[in-house]
């Protein structure tokens, strides 16, 4: 006998297979079975293949190189379809559903014939109390989107609610609605794919829901995006207004306030870096750039051993200490700056050290001999004084060396602070 409701679980791996594997045990262990997981490779660089391989419940596929977030779902889509099912579940591998979400995303489509796709009560992976979202509502006055009930305790009362779209973490897609608009677009790699997909399921006249008993877990998104996100969120949020959305007078509000606007009056930001990245993701737009960031984002030091690094004594002196012993076991060429002699004997012994003078002379030769260098200074993530003595500025947020684009406005608040530092000496 046929069973009822056909599901297939799509997973999308990048270099997280112990995730993977959590989220694999849970599916099985769901009280609704699925008939088949596809877990999808997207071209990891650790040994998550070789781990996957070994899991004889899974049909593992392999992606010669990484597609993002969109292209592992459809890569993953594609093959489910061949199955021919009457849902495609999808799966992100740092997420996992409880044991019975199936039961309860199912239940939804039955109540509601007009549902095409059917989220979770998705809650923190390390706080089951707490909801990272219930889905969201697209915003239509400025560039954004509404999540629901993030950071709110968690529901235990049963109601379903409509919404633009779901996260692509853990989404029950009806296969009427992936033969009717298709999957997911490619071009947008990570981030908006799913807000997208979502706007344009409603827009076909299906429904987008969730079900507060369909419960699954991820991380909260607590932490600040890097650079790279968040041009992949200025991008791809910027090709969905302008391009992929009915609404013109989001269109013209985009044209006139967030991008003309914006690059009036960049010599005057207060955060030069969000317009050097708006910058680089308006222009791959309009060039038709999509997919992939390339890897030499111009907000980005690489680091090389042509250039001689600077860590700045305004860097707290853990912070210098962690990093030198990073560019000296990895045989870089650098100097560490010492506010006193305190810290110039702690780390004299250790390393290249030049404590800092602070007078006007000081300064003034400090600026001649870094002007025509490959020196690059490596300071905290707020400019200060020396930041300007040197032409290649940078600060590290943990995993890379971002350059400091300097302003107007930032360049006059420094000249400002000095005066009122000379003032009150």
């Amino acid at each position: 006998m046929a069973q009822k409701n056909k599901v297939i679980a799509v997973i999308v791996n990048y270099n997280k297979p112990f995730d993977t594997l959590r989220c694999i045990k849970a599916i099985l262990q769901n009280s609704q079975k699925t008939s088949t997981i596809i877990v999808v490779d997207n071209a990891s660089t650790d040994n998550s293949v070789s781990i996957l391989q070994n899991h004889h419940q899974i049909e593992l596929i392999i992606n010669q190189q990484n597609k993002g977030g969109s292209g592992g779902f459809n890569t993953g889509i594609e093959a489910a379809l061949k199955y021919n099912p009457d849902y495609v579940w999808l799966l992100d591998d740092d997420a996992y559903p409880d044991s019975h979400y199936l039961h309860f995303a199912l239940a939804t489509f039955s109540q509601y014939p007009d549902t095409g796709i059917v989220g979770a009560q998705l809650l923190d992976i390390d706080n089951h109390n707490i909801i990272v979202e219930l889905g969201a509502n697209i915003c239509w006055d400025h560039i954004g989107t509404i999540p629901i009930g993030r950071r709110k305790q968690r529901i235990s009362q049963h109601y379903t609610l409509q919404v633009d779209y779901v996260p692509a973490c853990c989404m029950l897609i009806s296969r009427q609605v992936l033969e009717t608009v298709g999957g997911l677009k490619d071009f947008y790699f990570l981030h908006w794919d799913d807000m997208e997909f979502g706007y344009r399921v409603n827009q076909e006249g299906f429904s987008v829901r969730v079900n507060t008993r369909a419960i699954a877990f991820h991380k909260c998104y607590d932490k600040a995006p890097s650079p790279t996100i968040r041009y992949y969120d200025n991008r791809n949020s910027l090709r969905f207004y302008l391009f992929d959305s009915r609404h013109v007078g989001m269109k013209l509000r985009v044209i006139i306030y967030d991008i003309i606007w914006t690059i009036l009056t960049r010599p005057f930001s207060k955060k030069p870096l969000e317009v050097y990245i708006l910058y680089k993701a308006l222009a791959d737009l309009l060039r038709g750039k999509m997919g992939k960031l390339d890897s030499t984002a111009f907000w980005c030091y690489r680091i090389s051993h042509s250039n001689h690094f600077i860590l700045s004594s305004h860097l707290p002196l853990s912070e210098r200490i962690v990093m030198a012993n990073n560019l000296k076991q990895q045989q870089h060429s650098f100097e560490v700056f010492v506010r006193d002699a305190a810290e110039e004997s702690k780390l004299g012994s250790q390393f290249p050290v030049r404590q800092i003078n602070h007078g006007l002379m000081a300064h003034i030769k400090l600026f001649f001999s870094n002007l025509f260098n490959r020196k690059i200074l490596i300071s905290t993530g707020y400019y200060n004084k020396l930041d300007i003595l040197f032409i290649r500025r940078a600060y590290y947020d943990g995993q890379n060396l971002i350059k400091k684009p300097l302003s107007v406005s930032i360049f006059f608040d420094i000249i400002l602070n000095s005066l009122k530092e000379g003032e009150n000496k």
